[in-house]
């Protein structure tokens, strides 16, 4: 830690800030790592290297200077984690709790100074109890990373793209991380094509990034003596490295001795330089040095690299499975499981099956997956369970003892794919033997199922998983204590949504056939289908037979309203009173008449007591339908109350001069955090009415009107936006000329750096 207190007056501090500073005459920083040995505080000074000269008497003159005048003392302690950490110090001299400056810390000795301490968070708890103040650091806030990486890409518009590809993939909160924000800019400028095509999760990001270290480690040292380092040979060196790393997180250390790393490693400094923070330390009783990785998450990472490729193909986890013996335990290591399986689905896989089978010893346990299925040995429908992975299919299960017999029954499943529904609907071609008969299951292991979900829109593209699934539901033993959850939620991967529900639509059979199989099931909470292909007829009778007050998201893609279609929404909706998120998307109102929305739609959206989320889209682009004011009046006239509503989106219909019942509306949606509005035909006057409206909701966080004609009158929307404060994302493609958007951007980024524009 720095602090020149002569630039206080150029700094960018607030008075109060500066006259904090000033309150001390003397700020002395200890970096902790390089005073382990010490046993006083005048050896913690000499230790520092405060002073060029050595003698004892600048020491015995600071600690004199220090003990008379400590009010006007800032004593700065750095690196507690790395202080008397299983190290040669802790061992010849004691523990942190017996050390001077643990002293100081507790108020034993220099009670009247004011002393800042650092630490990462694994030894937070030991500070906490002496501490008055507590800060954490969290990293960069938004203005910085986009300052940041606008600078490292020299581009604000790759800086955006590269945010864009963080965010959609769920780890633009890594971009607060400096150093890693540092690496992703690097990646970005020079693998952006390869990281847009290969990178889909946290897992291949770090390999990247590893990757990416070794190879510009290798460039810049390589032909020289520096490093005569291989790619082939990084694996050995990644394996020892990541084994320390393990051994360091099942400890709880993020620093060890450079000495345990072999001579060989030790040599290839190119490749360690990347990886690992080296730190010379001058006493003898100290190893030549300590190193700690550049963030833990790496640590993490390579552990995952040294138990996949090391460990895992011997059917262990490397010592994690007996450390990992309580639920803190487990979350501590949570990054590391992650990587193992992000790193090897088919190694974690195979260990699975042992472990599970090995530990119980209940392989030859027979069970029945349904009551009129052949019946199966449990170890045959582990394995016949893995013989297909990452295809998002998953189990629950309870395996019991009970009167001397085992029991295994499923309680909760999700499917994705022909082969599990063939399993789980006991269409497997593997038969139960008589080994061990007496201990049979004698009802279906399917008894107790909580929880059956089906994710039609999987990447299984036989198109035969659903008619199995509509099989499996009349297999339930007790549908009435299970919770259903037809097709996937938006939540989980909303980028693929319209891609693939334009590859599978419901056929009129195939909504016919779930009709029959649903009214057993008093519980659904979701049912999110594509119903474009479905007759009028089939479709109403769909939107009758999911009626439930447990319903939480109802989705129909394509949905045509038709005077049949319109009346049964009405009598749904307002019986859906859990209902949070409405998707009609693609729908069709072409054949409606206003007061049949009115009735349908337009009645019901107001009295959906829990409503978060509201997705009302229209066709494609070539089947554009017209809203006349009449329409958009039945559609959205009938909010006279607040409603809960944070997420709206509207789109896909030609609106030009009338919006005005939308933004009307827009006072009942106090809450409103996100709204889009898109591909609607806005004019000048729609704009002007949307922008007076922005007074209802101060809270909008998300603001998206891109594809819409507005030409010039766009310019007007800079005042507004500005002034609403929680505003953090801003969309206006192809609302006017690229000269008008990029004064747009210039004008909001300058007013308000903190909005992604």
């Amino acid at each position: 830690m720095l602090v020149d207190l002569s630039n206080l007056d150029e700094a960018n501090l607030d008075e109060e800030q500066k006259n904090a500073m000033r309150r001390f005459d003397l700020v002395l920083a200890v970096a902790l790592k390089e005073v382990s040995q010490c046993q006083t505080f005048t050896e913690v000074l000499r230790g520092s290297r405060l002073f060029s000269s050595g003698d004892d008497k600048f020491f015995n003159d600071l600690n004199s200077y220090i003990i008379k005048n400590q009010e006007r003392v800032l004593l700065v302690f750095d690196g507690y984690d790395e202080y008397r950490t299983r190290s040669k110090a802790e061992e010849q001299y004691g523990s942190r709790s017996d050390s001077p400056v643990s002293q100081i810390f507790h108020r034993i000795i220099l009670s009247d100074c004011t002393v800042m301490v650092t630490t990462r968070t694994s030894r937070a708890d030991e500070l906490r109890e002496p501490a008055d103040i507590q800060a954490e650091v969290t990293g960069f806030n938004s203005s910085d990373r986009h300052d940041f990486m606008t600078k490292m890409l020299k581009s604000e518009t790759e800086a955006d793209e590269l945010w864009w590809f963080l965010l959609w993939r769920g780890m633009a909160d890594l971009l607060k991380v400096p150093l890693l924000n540092l690496f992703f800019c690097l990646l970005w400028r020079e693998e952006k094509n390869e990281l847009e095509n290969g990178t889909k999760g946290k897992t291949k990001l770090y390999q990247a990034i590893v990757r990416f270290i070794l190879q510009h480690s290798h460039r810049k040292h390589s032909p020289t003596q520096a490093s005569m380092t291989k790619e082939e040979s990084y694996e050995d060196i990644l394996a020892e490295i990541g084994k320390v790393a393990l051994e360091g997180l099942l400890r709880g250390d993020l620093v060890f001795e450079y000495d345990k790393l072999s001579a060989a490693v030790r040599g290839e400094r190119s490749v360690l330089a990347g990886l690992l923070q080296v730190s010379e330390c001058g006493p003898s009783v100290e190893p030549k040095g300590r190193v700690s990785f550049i963030h833990k998450s790496m640590q993490e990472y390579l552990a995952a690299w040294f138990i996949t490729n090391r460990c895992v193909s011997k059917g262990n986890l490397g010592g994690m499975e007996e450390h990992a013996g309580t639920l803190k335990k487990c979350e501590e290591l949570e990054n590391v499981f992650l990587f193992i399986c992000g790193l090897s689905d088919d190694g974690a896989v195979e260990n699975c099956k042992r472990s599970f089978i090995e530990v119980f010893g209940c392989g030859d346990v027979v069970v029945k997956v349904t009551e009129s299925a052949t019946p199966i040995t449990l170890r045959d429908f582990i394995t016949e369970y893995f013989e297909v992975s990452q295809c998002g299919c998953s189990f629950e299960s309870i395996l019991g003892l009970h009167n001397g017999r085992f029991q295994f029954y499923v309680t909760e499943i999700t499917l994705s794919c022909d082969h599990h529904a063939k399993l789980f609907t006991g269409r497997t071609a593997s038969c139960a033997q008589s080994r061990s008969r007496d201990w049979s299951s004698e009802q279906s292991c399917l008894k107790f199922l909580n929880v059956l979900e089906c994710d039609i829109l999987s990447r299984d593209k036989s198109f035969q998983l659903f008619d199995k699934f509509c099989d499996l539901l009349q297999s339930v033993p007790n549908p009435n204590r299970c919770l259903l959850k037809v097709g996937r939620s938006r939540r989980d991967d909303e980028d693929r949504f319209e891609f693939e529900y334009a590859e599978y639509r419901l056929t009129t059979a195939e909504a016919e056939k779930l009709v029959r199989a649903l009214p057993p099931f008093t519980r659904i909470e979701r049912v999110a289908l594509s119903v474009r292909n479905c007759s009028a007829a089939a479709a109403e009778t769909l939107v009758t037979s999911v009626i439930r007050k447990t319903v939480k998201e109802l989705d129909l893609h394509g949905i045509t309203l038709t005077s049949a279609v319109a009346a049964a929404l009405n009598r749904s909706l307002p019986q859906m009173s859990s209902l949070e998120e409405l998707y009609l998307t693609e729908m069709d109102v072409s054949n409606l008449q206003a007061e049949e929305l009115r009735r349908s739609v337009g009645r019901s959206l107001p009295d959906i007591p829990y409503l978060r989320t509201l997705y009302l889209t229209g066709e494609d682009e070539k089947d554009v339908v017209n809203m006349d004011v009449g329409l958009m009046e039945a559609l959205f006239g009938g909010f006279e109350k607040a409603s809960p509503v944070r997420e709206f989106i509207f789109s896909g219909f030609s609106v030009r001069g009338c919006l005005a019942p939308f933004t009307k509306s827009l006072r009942f949606f106090p809450d409103l955090d996100g709204l889009s509005l898109t591909k609607l035909n806005l004019d000048e006057q729609d704009l002007k009415g949307l922008l007076e409206s922005f007074e209802f909701i101060p809270r909008l966080s998300y603001l998206d009107l891109s594809c819409n004609p507005l030409g010039d009158p766009v310019r007007s929307i800079v005042p507004y936006v500005i002034n609403l404060s929680h505003l953090q994302f801003l969309l206006i493609q192809e609302t006017s000329s690229d000269e008008v958007v990029n004064y747009l951007t210039d004008a909001i980024r300058h007013a308000r750096p903190d909005v992604l524009v």
